[in-house]
C-alpha cells in the first residue's frame, strides 16, 4: 500500500527531467504561494459537519453526495483532474485499497472539477471500481474550503503543456481544488481529513485504512 510515495518520488525525477527549468519554477513558486496563504486553515475541520452538494456522475446525470453515504462511512477524494499525473497515481492507489475500505464498511468516490466526458475517459482507461463525479464550478470544493484560484503567471505554463482548464472544467476561472480526502461518518461529521497545499504530498493509505 505505500507504493504510492515511492511512485510520487519517481514522478517527480521524472519530471525534473522532462519539463523545462522555467516551468518547474513557475510551479514551485505557486505551490509556495498556495502555502504562504496558509490555505489550508480555511478547510472544514474534524468533528464538523460535511456539506451536501450536487455532483455530476460521468454520464452527466445529478447526484446528491447525501444519497451517497447509505448509512455507512464515506471517503471522498478530490483530485485536480485527469490531467495530473500526481492525481492518477492517487487514484491507482485507492483503487488498490478500495477493497480494504469496503472492508471497514466505508464507500469511497472520487471528485473533481473536470465536466463528465472526462470522467467518462478516465473510466473507461482505468476501470476503477469507485465511482468518480463531477464537482461542477468547484461547488463543493468551495463549501469545503479547499478551492483557490490559479496566480495568472502559471497559467501559461499549464497551457504549454496542454492543461488547458478553460476546457476540462468548462469555466472561465481557473479555479481548482487542493487535492483532499475527507473520511465523514454516517451522521456526516468529518472523522478525518488529509490535506496539503503541495499537490505533489498525497496521503499514506495506511493512515487512511486506520482512520476507517
Amino acid at each position: 500500500m505505500e507504493h504510492l510515495q515511492e511512485q510520487i518520488e519517481a514522478l517527480n525525477k521524472q519530471l525534473a527531467i522532462q519539463l523545462p527549468p522555467e516551468v518547474i519554477a513557475a510551479f514551485n513558486e505557486a505551490i509556495a504561494g498556495l502555502k504562504s496563504r496558509n490555505i489550508t486553515q480555511n478547510a472544514l475541520k474534524t468533528g464538523t459537519s460535511f456539506p451536501d452538494g450536487a455532483l455530476l456522475d460521468h454520464k452527466g446525470e445529478t447526484v446528491w453526495l447525501s444519497g451517497l453515504q447509505r448509512h455507512k462511512k464515506l471517503v471522498i477524494a478530490f483530485f485536480r483532474g485527469s490531467w495530473c499525473p500526481y492525481c492518477n497515481l492517487e487514484l491507482k492507489a485507492l483503487q488498490d485499497a478500495y477493497p480494504l475500505i469496503l472492508e471497514k464498511e466505508a464507500e469511497l468516490i472520487a471528485v473533481s472539477p473536470q465536466m463528465p466526458v472526462y470522467n467518462a475517459a478516465l473510466l473507461e482507461e482505468h476501470p476503477f471500481g469507485f465511482k468518480i463525479f463531477t464537482d461542477k464550478n468547484n461547488d463543493l470544493a468551495k463549501q469545503s474550503g479547499i478551492a483557490f484560484t490559479l496566480p495568472d503567471f502559471v497559467i501559461p505554463y499549464y497551457e504549454s503543456l496542454g492543461i488547458k482548464l478553460q476546457d476540462f472544467n468548462n469555466t472561465a476561472a481557473a479555479v481548482l481544488p487542493i487535492p483532499a480526502i475527507f473520511v465523514i461518518n454516517e451522521d456526516n461529521s468529518i472523522a478525518y481529513r488529509f490535506i496539503d497545499a503541495d499537490y505533489r504530498n498525497r496521503i499514506v493509505i495506511s493512515e487512511l485504512i486506520a482512520a476507517l
